[in-house]
């Protein structure tokens, strides 16, 4: 009785050798690249991060740059004070009256000032790489999802050819029984792999569908078959 074992060979051998699935190919590694640069919040943290370092440096390198302040005065008076000086008519107190200064202040020399920037300054670089790295790892966390999805699709469909060939063995099992040509072992054994097949192709379909929202939350939208 070796047609069951034989069909269920030759239906794996053609599940091995069969595209990949068409599905899965509607959604580039491209795309789904571009995607996650726009939707997942890591290099949105990436750019803030290193924005802040950059602040930070830009602050140690205020210390040394000179200050200026800027002060003005506006002031209404009630009326306007004039004096009469030969004939010439001229105004003391006026009714609007404005004022303003400006202070430069600059530090000659500031020896602390000067880890601060270099620190600071190495901060920058560091941040840099960091966020550099960030990126890096979504990149590669979405290369990953995205190959997980074909590779989960790929293995569902070859379960679901699996449990067609099983049904088909069960069922030529059974008919061969009524024919007086197999034995109630033969149509158990078939009607167990057809169960058993039934039970990998759940799990498989499982499987993808976890796959799908591991990449979906990644790229920040849902993947669809």
């Amino acid at each position: 009785m070796q047609t069951p074992k034989l069909a269920l060979l030759a239906a794996l051998l053609l599940a091995a050798a069969a595209p990949w699935p068409v599905a899965a190919e509607a959604l580039t590694l491209e795309r789904a690249l571009e995607l996650a640069a726009a939707n997942n919040e890591t290099p949105a943290i990436a750019e803030a991060r290193l924005e802040q370092a950059r602040a930070v440096r830009g602050q140690a390198i205020a210390r040394l740059l000179p200050s200026l302040t800027v002060t003005g005065n506006y002031t209404r008076r009630a009326r306007e004070v004039t004096r009469t000086v030969d004939g010439e008519e001229f105004t003391v107190q006026a009714i609007d009256a404005l004022s303003g200064q400006a202070l430069v202040e600059s530090t000659l020399f500031d020896l602390r000032a000067l880890p601060l920037v270099r620190a600071a300054s190495r901060g920058v670089a560091a941040q840099e790489l960091e966020s550099a790295e960030l990126r890096r790892a979504l990149a590669f966390d979405v290369a990953s999802g995205f190959y997980a999805v074909l590779s989960a699709e790929r293995l569902r469909d070859a379960a679901r050819r699996r449990v067609d060939v099983a049904r088909a063995t069960a069922e030529e099992s059974q008919i061969r029984l009524e024919a007086g040509l197999a034995d109630r072992n033969d149509v158990t054994r078939t009607e167990l792999e057809w169960s058993t097949a039934r039970l990998e192709a759940t799990r498989a379909g499982n499987l993808v569908t976890a796959a799908r929202l591991a990449l979906g939350y990644l790229v920040g939208l849902p993947v669809d078959g």
